[in-house]
Formats: structure tokens, sequence, C-alpha cells
């Protein structure tokens, strides 16, 4: 579960699955630009999932082997 701050900074709540593969887009409907002013309708907002992978230590790669 991610929070997200959209355009009209209110807080969502996004579910990301597991085994979500980088690069995925999760659409939340309703949260995207405005569509039409006067009643109200919103587009999708998409979040692209991004994973990035820390550079370890030698230190840390031995006690990762040992596990």
């Amino acid at each position: 579960e991610l929070k997200l701050k959209t355009l009209t900074n209110t807080i969502i709540k996004v579910q990301i699955p597991s085994g979500t593969q980088p690069g995925t887009l999760i659409a939340c409907k309703g949260q995207g630009m405005p569509i039409h002013k006067t009643l109200n309708i919103r587009g999708n907002l998409y979040v692209k999932i991004m994973v990035l992978i820390p550079q370890l230590s030698p230190g840390d790669l031995k006690k990762i082997k040992d596990l």
C-alpha cells in the first residue's frame, strides 16, 4: 500500500499487488485531470512503478549470503 498526494492535495491509498513488475502502470480512477469542469468529472491518474535497487557493500553482501 502506498499513500499519494493527488492533484487536489488529497491523500489516496494505492494498493500495489505483490509481484508487480517495474514499469507497470496502475490506474487510480477519477483522480486525474478535470475533463468537464461543471459536471466535476475527472480523468484517471496513472502511477508508474519504478524499483530502485540499492548498492550493497561487500560486508552487506556477505551478511545476505550467510542467511
